[in-house]
């Protein structure tokens, strides 16, 4: 890591540029893709570089996790972020929330932290986003082979009352939402 002075000095020469409050890149390069999502995340723990980052330094959730992976069709407004122990941030463009994640809910994509799409799918059924976002998140993830339908199936049953299906399972309630935006013909198979 470089000092405040090496910095400086780099981005006088023009080697660096900030691309972030605390955030540089080489100047020149092309910028990478997500790249307002990723200086958000490193700004979560400064003093902790890309490469040694795990879990408790914040993971990429909800709806920002939807749109790293490619899926849904939602527009986040803030950049949504999975933090083990309650934490405060300046950026009013940033939400934590606050769990502590295992390890095998977790992944990398673009070399940041993201919860795994199943984990993600609960997430967002946890927070009631409306049932046609959610239902075009599923069907992207089981077109792009992200995820089972067995996994989907097992994150959706304790939130099957919250989408008005109470006398439902995860599988049915996986079906009712892919169906609210589903293609015709498309149906939910329970097996993985």
């Amino acid at each position: 890591m470089c000092n405040r002075w090496d910095l400086s000095r780099l981005v006088g020469d023009g080697a660096l540029e900030a691309v972030g409050y605390g955030v540089y890149g080489v100047a020149g390069a092309p910028s990478p893709e997500h790249l307002e999502l990723k200086v958000a995340w490193l700004q979560l723990a400064p003093d902790v570089v890309a490469e040694d980052r795990a879990a408790v330094q914040g993971v990429v959730s909800h709806a920002s996790a939807a749109a790293l992976y490619g899926v849904g069709d939602f527009e986040p407004e803030h950049f949504e972020f999975t933090v083990p122990r309650r934490k405060r941030t300046r950026r009013t463009d940033v939400v934590l929330h606050t769990a502590t994640l295992d390890e095998g809910e977790v992944d990398w994509i673009d070399q940041m932290a993201v919860t795994r799409p199943a984990r993600m799918v609960g997430d967002l059924m946890r927070d009631r986003h409306d049932g046609e976002h959610v239902g075009r998140v599923l069907l992207d993830l089981l077109d792009k082979h992200l995820t089972t339908p067995a996994e989907l199936a097992a994150v959706a049953g304790p939130h099957v009352a919250a989408y008005g299906l109470p006398a439902a399972d995860g599988e049915q309630l996986i079906a009712h939402l892919m169906s609210l935006v589903g293609r015709p013909g498309q149906r939910f198979s329970g097996g993985s």
